[in-house]
């Protein structure tokens, strides 16, 4: 179309509208309704059988060690970023075929030579925080999952929505910047189906369903369910995506998503740095090129050094740390600043989870006075719960059953491990599953246990392995940053998306 290819999913509106307008410049008169789908489903036929398979994407693709962009622009201009360097290619000089969903909106053409530290502009963060951003960004524009989740945190008045979408638009701009919170998984993952970025708006908490679906679209996965009006054929919804989450207070209640995400603080504007909201987005209008060449420059660097890296710890994200590592030389920091910066902000995180549990702090009393504790799940629901509940009046989030306890002991353990306790399974007994409770001087990410032969009722807790990765807590706050404030239709090709 126009000189170069477009690409539109089967069936969608976008094709229906092509087929009309193509009808009516041929016979000038509308297409009627089952013509039209019948029309639709033929070209769904023949894509399966002859067409010639590709691959899509919606917005950035990696493929064959480079990364792709996709501009948005009427000319379907993209750009490629390879190790050392970055230019922007005509669609068909473009091996990956993206599609457009109705709410995608352009990129400005980058410019190279910008510098990424301008982003502090626009953000009222403290250091560390530009510096979770700015990796955050990086991730997301690489088009390499796992992505983590970017949460913003911050009083009333902060710019947490405003920051939210100073991010996204830097990369994958959409009428639908800011979502509100899906009622159910199916619209989460319809969601992710029509952008690049998920961005989910001034939550007042995240359950736990949406917790575990949030980790979903962070590593990738799908959700399935059966097709509307039929009986035996299934929808599948696969999406893998960066995730920003707001909200006042502390979203990240559950451990899982907290080991996948970069925690944001914003700082309340003092009233002599406030500026119209006109002259903030005149100012990031004018900013968006230079910064997004510059997080172009820096994903080429990455790209450049990404096979020569190794992690002395790997935290739960690795592949994600090993690329802003990588790039650290083109990133407004010094070399080695983000993973010591990276496992403060993980000790700090698991601090805040354990803070909000009950069984995390009924371990932690345990195991003040004492170095280790090893015994079955139902003893020690037994010795927890009279310590904290003499009286036998339990919260309603407290475990009821050992069954309950163990699985709250699992989902414990990584975030135990990060503020100086380990939780070691030690096998099974006639009288249940045992646990080997430890308290050590330093902090780790994780624990595992290996055992050699059958686990009898005497104590075995198995060889314990830890790898220490944090240095002594550091504070890396210093004070906030200034902001400013604010023609006939021609032929096209069909591409089916399998």
């Amino acid at each position: 179309m126009k000189g170069h290819r477009e690409h539109y999913r089967l069936p969608g509106r976008a094709v229906r509208d092509y087929l009309q307008a193509l009808f009516w410049q041929k016979e000038r008169r509308a297409l009627n309704g089952q013509a039209l789908s019948e029309a639709v489903g033929l070209m769904q036929a023949i894509a399966r059988r002859e067409g010639q398979e590709y691959r899509t994407s919606l917005r950035v693709a990696h493929l064959d060690g480079r990364t792709f962009l996709d501009l948005g622009t009427d000319a379907w201009e993209a750009v490629e970023v390879s190790g050392g360097d970055w230019r922007v290619i005509a669609p068909d000089a473009c091996p990956v075929r993206f599609t457009r969903p109705p709410g995608l909106l352009p990129l400005p053409v980058p410019v190279k030579g910008g510098e990424l530290g301008e982003l502090s502009s626009f953000l009222n963060t403290d250091e560390r925080g530009l510096m979770m951003c700015a990796a955050w960004l990086l991730a997301a524009l690489s088009g390499m999952s796992p992505f983590p989740v970017l949460a913003l945190s911050g009083e009333q008045g902060t710019g947490k929505s405003t920051a939210a979408t100073a991010l996204r638009n830097l990369i994958d701009p959409n009428q639908a910047d800011r979502r509100r919170a899906p009622k159910e998984e199916r619209d989460l993952f319809v969601g992710a189906q029509n952008g690049h970025v998920m961005s989910l708006d001034n939550l007042s908490s995240i359950p736990a369903w949406l917790s575990d679906a949030l980790c979903v679209l962070s590593t990738g996965g799908a959700f399935t369910a059966r097709t509307l009006y039929s009986d035996g054929e299934e929808t599948i919804l696969e999406a893998v995506r960066p995730v920003i989450v707001n909200g006042i207070p502390d979203l990240l209640a559950r451990p899982d998503l907290a080991e996948r995400a970069l925690t944001v603080t914003l700082y309340r504007i003092p009233p002599e740095q406030r500026r119209t909201e006109r002259t903030f987005w005149k100012a990031y209008e004018e900013a968006r090129p230079r910064l997004l060449g510059a997080l172009l420059t820096a994903l080429s660097e990455s790209l450049r050094n990404l096979d020569s890296v190794e992690l002395k710890e790997a935290p739960r994200l690795a592949d994600f740390a090993r690329l802003i590592v990588a790039g650290e030389k083109a990133l407004p920091w010094a070399e080695g600043a983000f993973m010591t910066a990276y496992g403060d902000m993980q000790t700090e995180a698991a601090s805040t989870v354990l803070d909000g549990d009950p069984v995390a702090e009924a371990l932690r009393r345990l195991m003040h006075d004492q170095e280790q504790w090893t015994g079955t799940v139902k003893k020690l629901l037994g010795i927890l719960g009279e310590r904290e509940y003499p009286d036998g009046r339990v919260p309603q989030t407290w475990p009821r059953t050992p069954r309950a306890l163990g699985a709250s002991l699992r989902r414990l353990a990584p975030a135990l491990s990060k503020t100086g306790y380990t939780v070691t399974p030690a096998g099974r007994s006639k009288d249940g599953e045992r646990y080997h409770l430890s308290k050590v001087g330093e902090s780790t990410y994780t624990t595992f246990t290996t055992y050699t032969g059958d686990v009898s009722d005497e104590e075995k807790p198995g060889e314990h392995c830890a790898a220490e990765v944090h240095p002594p807590l550091i504070e890396v706050h210093p004070a906030p940053v200034k902001r400013p404030v604010p023609a006939p239709v021609p032929e096209m090709e069909v591409i089916h998306e399998w």
